[in-house]
């Protein structure tokens, strides 16, 4: 029995050896196995969710969208489940209407004030990562003041249930322009409403001989709400958001975007740069700014941690990657630096001396400018934190022709700070290394080292015995001769 298994094994092994096919079969049918197991089907769960206004202004009558956007990740136990509203005020803005977004089997109802959304629990197609919009609300505006658009879960403001349990949803804030509630008239020429006078009873002396006279009074007027506007008469308020910087467990999860508003303290500063009337103009027609403007109002931008409103950047964030890519423009490193004994993250790279760089993060945009030296060389640091998970950073300046060109794409990614009170979502300024890709790499590397060390097992395992059936003559099968069969000469 044992002689014909080695015969059988010899037989196989001699069959492999001079039929390459089936070895090249057998590669394929271990790599399909492997590759199989990678591609586990998995559901995306709900990382974070924002609520994004289209612009952070808009005048009495305009209109603009809102989106309830949910940034999706990869995860075997994600259900999918999303209940909650987006509240707005009816004061300012109106309902003008609603789209459901990409996210699957969701409903929608409204109400006054309250967009509220559901999906049904394990709900399936939801795809992998990215983000998704939920819903897009257009909002017609009524009356001047500051709009916030914010989530509530039926009990407690700012927060929606995925899964079952509370999730902090970041507010979205509009300036809306225009008369506040109440005002009559077109602004900027508001009439406060009347208040009516009210008098008081007449009152008599014990006196019997000598009665009081009837007095009228006029109650103290409380002083009427000033008109939350976009132009340079705009109530400029005492403080401004600070830039102080706080250890990652005390991080704001609204620092930088505080800084992408515009409010009457950036109002007043760009309307002293470029004067009142060419402000209104701009504001009116809700240009964007240029590079040369961005520059001579670098002042006004380096009180907010240097970070450009989106709607006022020389270029829509949207259309950034679409921009041609100049070589000469760099960004070279992104790396982690201590700035006053706090963490901070340096970004630095090259352009033309003196020139004004504009610098844009996503996923969620983040404009910034900073200028190069007289050897060409710019760098800026970022002290505020960022929400974690992989970032793009680009650069872009503007060239003689006026037209703007970009920098190739650098990838980076922050790490998560714990999550606390005051940072739910535990923004962060620690760098860290995009592990998903290499991860990703060494599972490839190492399955392909695997297979190539099973092979080469298998060819040393077939030349020793191959070697052995020659020393000791025992083998029963002749040589396959892979010419075939040879003619015979001559015949009997």
């Amino acid at each position: 029995m044992l002689g014909y298994s080695k015969t059988v094994m010899k037989r196989n092994i001699q069959f492999i050896k001079w039929h390459p096919g089936v070895l090249s079969r057998l590669m394929l049918v271990v790599l399909v196995v492997l590759l199989s197991q990678m591609a586990q089907t998995a559901r995306a769960g709900i990382y974070s969710i924002r609520i994004l206004p289209s612009v952070t202004q808009a005048a009495t009558g305009a209109t603009f969208d809102v989106v309830l956007q949910a940034n999706m990740v990869v995860d075997t136990k994600a259900t999918g489940f999303v209940k909650g509203s987006m509240t707005y005020p009816t004061t300012l803005v109106q309902l003008v209407s609603v789209t459901p977004g990409q996210y699957p089997e969701l409903s929608i109802t409204t109400s006054s004030g309250l967009i509220t959304v559901s999906s049904p629990d394990k709900g399936a197609g939801n795809g992998y990562g990215g983000q998704l919009a939920i819903l897009t609300a257009k909002f017609k505006v009524i009356a001047g003041g500051t709009a916030t658009f914010s989530a509530n879960n039926g009990s407690t403001s700012g927060v929606m249930i995925v899964n079952g349990t509370n999730h902090v949803v970041v507010d979205g804030t509009v300036t809306t322009i225009g008369c506040p509630p109440g005002y009559t008239g077109v602004f900027p020429n508001c009439v406060a409403p009347v208040v009516p006078q009210a008098t008081t009873p007449p009152t008599t002396t014990t006196s019997a001989s000598t009665a009081t006279t009837p007095t009228t009074t006029i109650p103290t007027t409380t002083t009427s709400p000033t008109a939350v506007s976009n132009t340079p008469n705009s109530t400029t308020p005492t403080t401004q958001p600070s830039a102080s910087i706080k250890t990652e467990n005390e991080l704001s999860q609204t620092t930088l975007s505080t800084f992408g508003q515009i409010d009457a303290v950036l109002d007043k500063c760009l309307s002293a740069t470029f004067g009142v009337s060419a402000y209104e103009k701009l504001v009116k027609d809700q240009a964007r700014l240029s590079y040369e403007q961005v520059a001579s109002a670098r002042r006004c931008f380096s009180q907010r941690s240097s970070v450009i409103p989106d709607e006022l950047a020389p270029i829509d964030p949207v259309k950034v990657k679409n921009l041609p890519i100049n070589s000469t423009l760099k960004l070279d490193k992104i790396e982690q630096v201590a700035s006053n004994n706090s963490k901070a993250i340096r970004l630095s790279g090259k352009a033309r001396k003196n020139q004004t760089v504009i610098i844009y993060l996503f996923s969620d945009p983040v404009v910034l400018v900073a200028k190069a030296d007289g050897d060409g060389n710019w760098e800026y640091t970022l002290k505020d934190p960022m929400e974690p998970g992989n970032h793009q950073a680009y650069v872009t300046v503007e060239y003689d022709d006026k037209s703007a060109v970009r920098s190739s794409t650098f990838g980076f990614a922050v790490a998560a700070a714990p999550k606390t009170a005051t940072n739910p979502l535990g923004l962060s300024l620690t760098l860290q290394k995009n592990t998903s890709k290499l991860v990703y790499v060494y599972y490839v590397a190492g399955t392909i080292i695997v297979v190539a060390l099973a092979l080469l097992v298998i060819v040393r395992t077939m030349r020793r015995l191959d070697q052995s059936r020659h020393e000791d003559g025992s083998s029963t099968l002749p040589p396959v001769d892979p010419t075939g069969p040879r003619p015979v000469v001559g015949g009997a």
